[in-house]
């Protein structure tokens, strides 16, 4: 499952919160899409080589996309998202007069979700199951349509510079601990030796 970029947003244009690990024009896309579906809807938008998957209810939007997902994993990680973002705060009192991104914090909760979904996928018996009320509930709308009077963009999606920090951290990381690990080791071949060659002069003392 790659899914790129994954929002949640109130009104199609406050941003509750969002999470990513890559870096592009996807946000601005995203939120152009929003300002144009239909509320209380399922949605499946393909746009050139990616897919967006939207369920607004209640004027909240929960978003993903992704390449290469199919319809019924991606709207299942939707509403494992929409649950917990719904037990973790109150509607009235708190997602409903929330500001942009006042509630970022949930972005931990959705990339452990993200990882979970991407190490374990769930069955395709499962997916069945748990179909999202048949597949003619999601609504699927053509792109062209619902920018016909914007200019199409270009999306761009790729791995973000953080990432690639965060990865020459990393071996930086693994190449020090194994420096340690040499030093250590060679700690013990020296207390070792140590303790051979004053066994071996206690035993030429005694016996000289």
């Amino acid at each position: 499952m790659e899914i790129i970029y994954i929002l949640i947003a109130r009104s199609s244009k406050i941003v509750l919160c969002d999470y990513t690990d890559y870096s592009g024009n996807f946000q601005q896309i995203a939120l152009l899409l929003l300002s144009k579906v239909k509320k209380n809807t399922k949605c499946e938008i393909i746009y050139d080589e990616y897919k967006f998957f939207s369920d607004d209810e209640k004027d909240i939007t929960f978003l993903c996309m992704g390449k290469n997902i199919e319809t019924e994993l991606a709207f299942n990680f939707i509403s494992d998202m929409k649950k917990k973002f719904l037990l973790s705060y109150d509607y009235e009192t708190q997602i409903k007069k929330a500001f942009s991104y006042e509630l970022k914090e949930f972005a931990e909760e959705i990339k452990k979700l993200y990882f979970s979904y991407k190490s374990n996928p769930i069955s395709k018996i499962k997916m069945l199951e748990n179909s999202i009320s048949k597949t003619n509930d999601i609504l699927m709308q053509n792109v062209q349509e619902l920018l016909e009077r914007d200019a199409k963009l270009n999306l761009i999606a790729q791995k973000s510079e953080r990432l690639m920090g965060d990865s020459s951290n990393f071996m930086k990381n693994i190449q020090e601990i194994k420096r340690r690990q040499k030093l250590k080791r060679f700690k013990y071949y020296i207390i070792i030796g140590g303790i051979i060659f004053l066994g071996i002069l206690l035993l030429y003392a005694r016996f000289s």
